[in-house]
């Protein structure tokens, strides 16, 4: 690992001469890291390069990066904001896991994809513009987000996967749109604070899921179409 100590002292890090890909766990539990600028010769992030990177409040991200690895930011607790760049189309697993500093996320129109728990426990984490592009979103994507309460989702998805809203108590209300096919397992479980969901126009609706709005106590209506 290129650096790989949580003792390690130093509070600002300014890469260069480097090669095009961070390897894995380069900066693993550097928990006294707390800024890092990336040069443009970076085109690839790997896998936990700054997981555990406690005090990482700051990072840009340049625009030659693709590829951001699984836990790239994994437990990156001080990280407040991310701009991710239009090279980007997929969000790995555990990306921004448990980032619970995390309340502002910019997402490129370029995004094709966010895969499993990526922002999951992200606890400040308030509301969030998916963008049109988007084809998929993994299971747990948002689970835990205690704060988040309104997400904007684009007509390009036909599924809202497993457990992908479980326990996001601050949601309020959800618009779904007429490309929906299927509610997953669990999505909505535990959303306590969830008074409506709008299924009018999913016409295209047919599977509901076990658990799919279980212990949603502050439920109100609901109307299933009879395309279910």
């Amino acid at each position: 690992y290129a650096a790989n100590h949580n003792k390690l002292d130093f509070v600002y890090l300014l890469l260069s001469d480097i090669n095009n890909f961070l390897p894995l766990k380069s900066f693993y539990n550097c928990s006294s890291l707390e800024k890092i600028s990336i040069p443009i010769s970076v085109t690839e992030i790997g896998e936990s390069s700054f997981e555990g990177c406690f005090s990482l409040s700051e990072i840009d991200i340049p625009y030659s990066v693709k590829i951001i690895g699984k836990k790239a930011f994994k437990d990156c607790k001080s990280l407040e904001t991310i701009l991710i760049p239009q090279s980007v189309n997929t969000i790995e697993e555990y990306c921004f896991y448990r980032c619970l500093s995390l309340s502002k996320v910019i997402l490129p129109s370029s995004l094709v994809s966010i895969k499993d728990s990526a922002f999951s426990k992200c606890e400040k984490l308030g509301n969030l513009i998916l963008p049109s592009s988007l084809k998929l979103i993994g299971k747990s994507v948002f689970e835990g987000c205690i704060k988040l309460n309104e997400v904007l989702i684009p007509s390009s998805l036909n599924e809202i996967n497993d457990s992908l809203f479980k326990g996001c108590i601050s949601l309020l209300k959800i618009k779904l749109p007429s490309s929906i096919i299927k509610i997953g397992s669990k999505a909505f479980m535990e959303c306590t604070g969830l008074q409506s969901i709008s299924l009018n126009n999913c016409s295209s609706l047919q599977f509901l899921e076990e658990y799919c709005f279980a212990k949603c106590y502050s439920f109100k209506r609901i109307i299933i179409p009879s395309s279910v």
